[in-house]
This record gives structure tokens, C-alpha cells and sequence, in this order.
């Protein structure tokens, strides 16, 4: 085994799902096959023209799928794959990396965030889009100037991208942000 999938076995990834295309098993495969330990995505109530998706995943060793009847939105679904997450003491120590279903993060991306994670114990460690690029539409990147700025004001740090799918913290460390969430 690799030194890489050596440390990657020892963290999780979480994908909230609404309505995913069909590229999104092979995503999930591809982190598997970097040596991620585990793969959580949430069906967000998808409906039932998405089971074939949900099924593919299910069927692959090390993805859990968890299942919202109805849409709750993304950070209802965060807390989902979390609260499964933290319930399970053979998971203290893991790293968990968010990231979006729609494959906006490429699975190099969410390994380097991963393994970061990993040497950062006590950060959150977070990705950043390149919002440059011209796909991205004018409302994103005015939206995140705007925040990015606010950020800096209030806090001090500059994030580019304050609004990333692509985050990495410690299992443990984040049991705090399940409490006094509805």
C-alpha cells in the first residue's frame, strides 16, 4: 500500500446529494480507489428518477448512502453524514472532507485537502475555487468578493473562496457544530 492510501484510508469523504448526474458513482469510485476509508453521500430527497444512481453507490465497497425523504437542504444533509459519522467510535481520528456532488472538486483537490487535514489536527482546512475562470458566473464571484472582504473586516484572515464545498477537519473535532443545530 502506498504511503498516500495509508493516510487516505484514514479519512472519510461526505457528498450531499440533490439530484445528481450520472458521473457521481464514478466520482465516489475515484476517491475510493485513491484509498479513501470511506465515502458518505446523502440522497437529499432526491426522488425516485435518482435510484439507480443511489443504488450504484450503495453497491460499491466503502460508500454509505443516507437517505433524506424529502430535500432538507445541504447543511441539513452535512449534519446527517456527521451525525452517522460521529456515532461510530472506529472513526475517531479520521479526517472528513466535504465536497460537493456536482463534481466541481476534482478528486486530486479533495485528497490534497484530506491529507492536510491530517497534518493540520487542530485546523479546518479549506478549499478554494479558482473563481477567475469565465464559467464562473458574475453573481458567484461578486458574492464571494463580498464575503471574502466581510471576512477579512470581522476576523482578520483573507479566504478566497469563503463559500467552498471543500472542507477537511478531524472527526472529533467537529461534534461541537452538531450541538444546538436544528
Amino acid at each position: 500500500m502506498s504511503t498516500e492510501k495509508a493516510w487516505l484510508a484514514r479519512c472519510a469523504a461526505v457528498i450531499p446529494s440533490l439530484a445528481p448526474d450520472t458521473a457521481l458513482p464514478d466520482y465516489v469510485t475515484a476517491l475510493l480507489a485513491r484509498g479513501f476509508g470511506q465515502v458518505v453521500v446523502v440522497d437529499d430527497g432526491s426522488g425516485p428518477s435518482y435510484a439507480g444512481i443511489f443504488a450504484s453507490l450503495e453497491s460499491l465497497e466503502g460508500c454509505t448512502v443516507l437517505r433524506h425523504e424529502v430535500n432538507h437542504g445541504k447543511g441539513r444533509g452535512l449534519k446527517t453524514a456527521f451525525g452517522y459519522i460521529l456515532g461510530r467510535p472506529d472513526w475517531e481520528g479520521m479526517a472528513v472532507v466535504t465536497a460537493d456532488a456536482d463534481g466541481q472538486h476534482s478528486v486530486e483537490d479533495v485528497c490534497r485537502v484530506a491529507l492536510e487535514t491530517l497534518e493540520r489536527p487542530d485546523g479546518l482546512v479549506l478549499g478554494a475555487r479558482d473563481l477567475t475562470q469565465a464559467h464562473v458566473p458574475a453573481k458567484s464571484k461578486a458574492g464571494n468578493r463580498a464575503t471574502s472582504l466581510a471576512f477579512r473586516v470581522l476576523y482578520g484572515p483573507y479566504l478566497p473562496d469563503t463559500q467552498t464545498g471543500l472542507r477537511g477537519r478531524l472527526c472529533q473535532k467537529s461534534a461541537h457544530l452538531l450541538k444546538n443545530m436544528v
